[in-house]
């Protein structure tokens, strides 16, 4: 009976906010106009504006609350993704070494976050991005965020010189072939083909060269690697393994029977974690700073470890 209550509680509580959608949407007008944004600008960008309750649907459905690391990896990292990968590199390999040695980012992880994100391009989503991020500052989880990221988004409306129809994304509102938020696009694209402008959506030079700047920004270490698989023993300490745990040596690991399935970069052997979520049955992987970086791009655990596979997997034919 609890459950059933639970079930009834999440699915009215959207309608149930303290202040409806349209008085949230005078006060957001307000402060938007506060820190600058012309009357103009909002008039164009927030028109046409509608709730769209499958985005607070989509957000409550989390992978990390639904299914396992594994179910999530395996659903990631498949035969297919892993052979389109490889043929993306031959395809754009000239570029992909020139990105890597401007930013220090290696073509199989650039591949692996463009596959992850958009299937290689295939498909960058159909949900209006200024709907989406007005819904998700609307509900309230991350009022805060989603309010500065429509408010990043009006921005790159004005730069683009588009109206507020022409710009789609995913549900939670990231754009464009590597699925950059406004803040980041604004933040970190980056004019690969050098035409005077940054386009995400249609020019490679341009995602690949974003993406990488978005990594080195953030701390990527070039040559070290995301982490890997390991084998701990069945009665290793549990209270050693999380991503929130204090970082120990190889040499502290190795001591306590951690089995690494290749040789840990030099870089890394000094600040190693071990992650496990799915408990003692599931898989466990060794951790690195760049898997940290991989969560400034989206913050999910899972996220990173599914990208990190999938990059080792493409790696194996990629120089």
């Amino acid at each position: 009976m609890k459950y059933i209550l639970a079930c009834v509680f999440s699915l009215l509580s959207f309608s149930v906010q303290a202040e409806s959608f349209d008085q949230w949407l005078v006060q957001f007008k307000q402060r938007a106009i506060s820190v600058g944004v012309s009357q103009q600008q909002l008039n164009s960008a927030l028109g046409d504006l509608t709730l769209d309750e499958r985005v607070i649907k989509l957000d409550r459905k989390q992978p990390e609350g639904h299914m396992t690391l594994q179910e999530y990896v395996d659903k990631t990292v498949t035969s297919k993704r892993v052979a389109t990968g490889r043929k993306k590199y031959q395809q754009h390999a000239a570029f992909l070494k020139q990105v890597e040695r401007s930013y220090g980012v290696p073509p199989h992880i650039i591949l692996a976050l463009w596959g992850k994100e958009t299937d290689f391009g295939g498909y960058t989503g159909n949900f209006n991005t200024i709907n989406s991020l007005a819904t998700l500052a609307y509900e309230g989880r991350r009022r805060a965020y989603f309010e500065q990221e429509l408010l990043e988004a009006i921005y790159l409306l004005k730069r683009m010189g588009w109206d507020s129809s022409r710009m789609t994304g995913s549900w939670a509102g990231a754009v464009g072939q590597c699925q950059f938020m406004p803040s980041n696009y604004m933040r970190y694209a980056v004019d690969g083909d050098k035409n005077g402008k940054t386009d995400l959506w249609n020019s490679m030079p341009d995602v690949f060269a974003s993406m990488a700047n978005l990594l080195r920004v953030n701390g990527w270490k070039a040559y070290e690697g995301w982490g890997q698989k390991i084998t701990i023993p069945l009665k290793f300490d549990k209270n050693l393994i999380g991503r929130d745990k204090s970082p120990q040596d190889l040499r502290f690991w190795e001591q306590r029977g951690v089995r690494f399935t290749q040789p840990v970069p030099s870089s890394a052997q000094r600040s190693i974690r071990l992650y496990q979520p799915d408990g003692v049955s599931g898989p466990a992987y060794a951790i690195y700073h760049n898997f940290d970086v991989l969560m400034r791009w989206n913050r999910s655990g899972y996220f990173a470890t599914a990208v990190g596979r999938l990059a080792d997997r493409i790696a194996t034919t990629t120089p």
